[in-house]
């Protein structure tokens, strides 16, 4: 398992704890040692990795997470296998704009890694992905303006390639995805 354990305390930490005299002591934290201080590191954990933006995917703790470290992907085999058939589609139909680390090409086709636009707006992806999109959008504070053309994708193409996108990369978007999920979207 590639994860980092943000709470393994095996060796000693330097951190900075609330209190102290002048609010804000730096001591020496020995593994397994001080449990009083773990909410301290709890804390600056949360803030570090929320800073940097790091996906919950790639922790083993965190807020609302449990000590399975197993991906919604690993859990539910009818997402595995959306993905694997998603992933055929992506090598078909987007690799060639969005590349195989799917980082896109800057200031010409966005990317879809760590993508705050395909977060924030699932439905408009599904039906981009389904209709095409052109015009203006802005991914991660960079502007596009360039054209995506109908794909001729089948609704559960969409849905698999829907799947493959939010779950790779370090994604982790949005829910399962059907062909009704798809065809509901389209509807809107």
């Amino acid at each position: 398992d590639l994860r980092y354990n943000p709470l393994s305390i095996e060796e000693d930490y330097f951190i900075p704890i609330r209190g102290g005299a002048s609010g804000t002591d730096i001591i020496n934290l020995p593994g397994g040692q001080m449990a009083a201080t773990i909410e301290d590191v709890k804390y600056l954990r949360d803030k570090l990795f929320s800073a940097l933006k790091v996906p919950q995917s790639y922790l083993s703790m965190g807020e609302g997470a449990t000590e399975d470290k197993t991906t919604l992907a690993q859990k539910d085999s009818k997402l595995t296998a959306s993905m694997e058939r998603g992933k055929s589609v992506y090598n078909d139909m987007c690799i060639t704009c969005h590349l195989a680390d799917g980082k896109g090409v800057p200031k010409a086709f966005p990317p879809l890694a760590s993508a705050d636009y395909l977060r924030d707006n699932q439905d408009k992806s599904i039906i981009g992905i389904k209709n095409g999109m052109s015009g203006e959008m802005v991914v991660n504070g960079i502007t596009y303006n360039s054209v995506m053309a109908p794909l001729g994708l089948s609704n559960e193409e969409v849905a698999d390639v829907m799947n493959y996108i939010n779950n790779s990369w370090g994604n982790d978007y949005g829910k399962f995805l059907t062909t009704e999920d798809v065809t509901e979207t389209l509807k809107k």
